[in-house]
């Protein structure tokens, strides 16, 4: 899933007795629509300006037609942009204005700008593995003997995760595979045992004792190693 933070939800600033302002939702779920919010208040007569993120430009107003107060805007101005289609990353947004506080004609002054930075990160599920007997009362095994690894894989909620992708990999201590293991339905594959909600696969021990280390992988992260100590 993806989501959006954003690192200094907003950003002020105040020149001539006129504020500039710029906010930003602080996170939204992947697929939301980024809502930036840009406000102009005090003693105004006149603005333009634009808001600006990885190079598109959104034209808040033009030099030939800059928005007035008036009366009209006697509360200061506020507008609403939704941004679509992020890419993961920072991005950056700023609003850059030039204002006059007396009259247009007279030059106008700035730019004044206030941005705010908001990053798109890609977060994986968290999962939480539990071994199963006889792995998770026993530390240590015969050389030479099968091993049932047993284990279930639940997601943050507590639901049981049925994963196809698992690989079950065991290694010795000097870091060679010595066993490996994906999905599947015979013995020497990892089974998933859905209604039970576990994992399991036999292991044929070496003879050679020693420590060997037990991993287990859905597609490609890594979620825990056991160490174990055949004696």
């Amino acid at each position: 899933m993806r989501v959006v933070e954003v690192q200094g939800a907003s950003d002020t600033k105040t020149v001539d007795g006129v504020t500039f302002g710029i906010s930003a939702d602080s996170e939204i779920d992947e697929g939301e629509l980024l809502t930036v919010n840009l406000s102009v208040t005090g003693a105004w007569w006149a603005f333009y300006g634009n808001l600006t993120y990885d190079e598109i430009k959104i034209i808040v107003a033009s030099p030939g037609a800059p928005i007035y107060d008036g009366g009209v805007y006697e509360t200061g101005w506020n507008k609403t942009y939704k941004i679509s289609n992020l890419e993961p990353g920072c991005h950056v947004f700023t609003f850059e204005a030039r204002y006059s506080n007396v009259s247009w004609w007279l030059g106008w002054r700035g730019p004044v700008t206030v941005s705010v930075q908001a990053c798109v990160i890609t977060l994986e599920p968290t999962l939480t593995l539990a071994w199963l007997t006889p792995l998770s009362n026993r530390d240590s095994f015969e050389a030479g003997s099968k091993i049932p690894i047993r284990f279930s894989v639940d997601d943050d909620t507590g639901n049981f995760i049925r994963d196809e992708s698992v690989t079950v990999t065991i290694t010795n201590e000097n870091g060679q595979q010595v066993f490996s293991a994906t999905y599947g339905t015979g013995r020497d594959e990892v089974r998933i045992r859905e209604s039970a909600e576990y994992y399991i696969v036999s292991w044929k021990t070496p003879r050679t004792p020693g420590p060997y280390t037990i991993s287990v992988r859905f597609q490609g992260i890594l979620v825990e190693s056991l160490p174990i100590e055949l004696q």
